[in-house]
């Protein structure tokens, strides 16, 4: 049989965690899967983040237990485990850690490749499209490593100065990325390194560097279910959700992040978090309390639309309607005919 990596997507407040934790426990059931344990790996760009539980929604059940061992190449990575069953990058990160799609990818790919060796299922779980896409896939760009010098002049920009200077550098890129991307400083500073360094290195530019290559791409079946649901009800769901979050700690977070910020800089795959600024303005005194949450719900379901819309291009992926009936089983079916072709 070979190597199996099943994938679990579709926008927030969908419920991927708590399928895959269903799923799982229908699979544990049938007796001709003989897993010996279930790794799932959330693609999630900020629920890595201890400092922004709360704010994220980092799924993890109150019944699992936080474990750290060593992997791979002896990185010590911290996971949380319950009955076989293995949650990874979930609130392993400090504030001043860095994190990035080459991070996860160099990740999830060490995990991906042990989990077939001690034949455990991977499942990668989450709502961050280009994690999920380049897991095994080259990028001639992820492997470009950050320029702290230029980080630091960059950081100096406001949004208009970003949009310029990458204007000059390459208009085409710049005119290439979508409004929500050309609105956000992080992009922008990344997109500008990574042609700063094609300018300095210039016959680099669309070549494959050999330099970022993380071994060979493995033989391996790729399943992708997606959730999805009516964008009313997503709309409803998220902000309930941002109503629990407000009330039951992300305040807190929020208010944790100016020490943080204060000792070490700027971190901004934190503080631009969605919730994070919504929050500052509450705790600033500019905005009251419904009209917080009301911002920070629309900001969550811009998001859910932009990441349906980023999945909806892509191919080979088996759609589920959240509601329909027997929708559940039929997804089991799917991933148990997967597992086990006939």
């Amino acid at each position: 049989m070979s190597n199996k990596l099943l994938s679990i997507i579709g926008p927030t407040a969908v419920g991927k965690t708590s399928f895959s934790l269903k799923l799982i426990d229908n699979l544990k059931e049938n007796k001709n899967i003989k897993f010996v344990g279930y790794n799932l790996i959330s693609a999630d760009s900020r629920q890595v983040y201890e400092d922004l539980m709360i704010i994220s929604g980092a799924d993890v059940p109150g019944d699992f237990v936080r474990q750290k061992d060593t992997f791979g190449d002896a990185t010590s990575i911290e996971y949380f485990e319950k009955d076989n069953i293995r949650l990874f990058g979930l609130l392993d990160l400090d504030y001043q850690d860095e994190w990035s799609l080459a991070h996860f990818k160099k990740f999830a790919q060490q995990l991906i490749k042990q989990s077939w060796q001690e034949n455990r299922l991977p499942i990668i779980v989450g709502g961050t499209g280009l994690y999920h896409e380049y897991i095994f896939n080259d990028s001639s760009t992820i492997g470009i490593g950050p320029n702290q010098d230029l980080r630091k002049e960059l950081n100096l920009l406001s949004l208009n100065e970003l949009q310029n200077k990458l204007s000059e550098i390459n208009f085409e890129r710049f005119s290439e990325m979508n409004n929500s991307d050309q609105n956000n400083p992080v992009r922008l500073i990344r997109a500008i390194e990574v042609e700063r360094y094609y300018q300095d290195n210039p016959g680099k530019k669309n070549l494959e560097d050999k330099n970022i290559q993380y071994g060979e791409k493995p033989d391996y079946d790729h399943l992708i279910i997606g959730l999805t649901d009516d964008l009313k009800i997503i709309e409803e769901k998220i902000s309930k959700r941002v109503k629990e979050r407000f009330e039951n700690g992300a305040i807190t977070e929020v208010e944790a992040l100016k020490e943080k910020i204060r000792e070490f800089g700027l971190n901004k795959q934190i503080t631009t978090a969605t919730g994070v600024k919504e929050i500052q303005s509450y705790l600033d005194g500019r905005v009251e309390k419904e009209e917080c949450l009301k911002k920070w719900s629309l900001r969550e379901y811009q998001y859910a639309k932009r990441q349906l819309t980023w999945w909806r291009h892509r191919k080979n992926i088996q759609w589920y309607e959240i509601g329909e009936d027997d929708w559940m089983k039929r997804a089991f079916d799917r991933v148990i005919k997967f597992i086990l072709p006939e």
